[in-house]
């Protein structure tokens, strides 16, 4: 019986599934006990710690996937979401959580869910925005090493210049209002059209000094860490800079009900997917090649999709052959995993799963046996009775 709840629940996923942490993505050997995750928590995510986390051998896998949507995982592995429950009259729908042979056409997994937390940066939304924007469609010039006059008598000073650009009339208003709010100094020029389809192109060039402050104050002067950046900005902030970025470079796609970022591929694009995802989308990429729409360059498209998918249209395949797989164990019985690309919320391991040391933890495993019985002999109670007796005698 112990083996049997011990070995017979894996609820994991493949070694290759990466864990967000509030240092950045993880891998199962690079991940902690007391590394905080993200975690679902009344419709927000909120950091949480790594309590145990486990790996094992010898797991069936699952392949769950619709037109947008992929996940790999153990058959019971358990997601978090709503299923659709009552009559004609009555009917509703219940948040909770279910494996991954239990998604239905009734289920809605939920994969992603605003982040609420407070900010490590001492910028403003503001600042904030015109990061995003001057990276999305503006330029940003350091000088080389040299004896120039931007260097200062110190010869520390490296020359640094900021510029926004933008032609659309809609993004034009967008950044005069937000100067206005910055309050800082700048320096607005009109350049004349390049070509036929575009408007005159507007330039603002922000104060260098003023400029230089808000990317230290960023963590972004000495290295460009795009995504240690997004993850110690706070939830306003977070908005404000994906706001930039969406007017920057956002579009409608084709049925003109998802807001779409095209970008170059690179940190500053994943950048945007991880601030997409902590802002409560469910971003997916779409990568163009050299010399398509938008750009003469390798891009990556954005998707802001809905953060959920729902189980009418998910195929499941059973894969070949059995697989090492791990997971962790949170208080929030959740977590943020990135598979193949796509980031999205996850549930953790309840039970039933060994820890890396190989030594067995009785409680889980007990827990998760008195779990696996009531949802197999629930209707029996003698039987039902009779084996968790069993189980805490033994």
């Amino acid at each position: 019986w112990y083996q049997w709840t011990k070995n017979g629940n894996f609820a994991c996923v493949p070694m290759d599934t990466e864990a967000l942490t509030s240092e950045g993505w993880k891998t199962y050997d690079q991940l902690k006990e007391d590394d905080l995750v993200l975690g679902y928590d009344g419709g927000e995510l909120k950091w949480t710690p790594v309590r145990k986390k486990f790996k094992f051998s010898d797991a069936p896998l699952v392949e769950m996937k619709n037109n947008h949507f992929k996940s790999v995982s153990t058959p019971d592995h358990r997601w978090v979401g709503n299923k659709r429950v009552g009559g004609k009259n009555t009917r509703r729908y219940e948040d909770r959580m279910f494996t991954t042979d239990q998604v239905c056409k009734e289920s809605t997994i939920y994969l992603s869910a605003p982040v609420r937390d407070e900010s490590l940066l001492s910028i403003t939304d503001e600042e904030a925005a015109l990061i995003g924007f001057a990276y999305s469609d503006g330029n940003i010039d350091r000088s080389k090493k040299g004896n120039g006059p931007s260097r200062g008598r110190n010869r520390k000073k490296v020359g640094f210049r900021v510029k926004l650009l933008q032609s659309k009339p809609e993004g034009v208003e967008y950044v005069e209002n937000l100067l206005k709010k910055w309050g800082g100094n700048y320096r607005h020029q009109t350049r004349p059209r390049v070509e036929e389809h575009h408007g005159e192109i507007q330039v603002w060039t922000l104060n260098p000094t003023q400029a230089r402050e808000i990317w230290k104050r960023a963590g972004l002067w000495d290295r460009e860490d795009f995504q240690t950046f997004i993850l110690r900005l706070g939830t306003s902030q977070r908005k404000a800079f994906l706001e930039a970025v969406d007017m920057a470079e956002g579009f409608w796609d084709r049925r003109g009900n998802t807001r779409t970022i095209a970008q170059n591929k690179g940190s500053f694009a994943d950048a945007i997917e991880l601030c997409a995802f902590m802002c409560g989308y469910f971003p997916t990429t779409h990568e163009r090649k050299k010399g398509d729409y938008p750009t003469e360059e390798t891009a990556t498209t954005i998707r802001l999709s809905k953060p959920f998918v729902t189980g009418q249209r998910l195929v499941k395949t059973n894969l070949p052959g059995l697989h090492e797989v791990w997971c962790v164990k949170t208080d929030l019985d959740s977590w943020v995993m990135r598979q193949g690309g796509q980031i999205m919320l996850t549930g953790n391991c309840q039970y039933g799963a060994q820890e890396s040391s190989g030594t067995a933890d009785r409680a889980y495993h007990l827990k998760g046996a008195q779990a696996i019985v009531q949802s197999s002999f629930g209707n029996i109670k003698r039987l039902n009775h009779t084996i968790i007796d069993h189980a805490n005698k033994y």
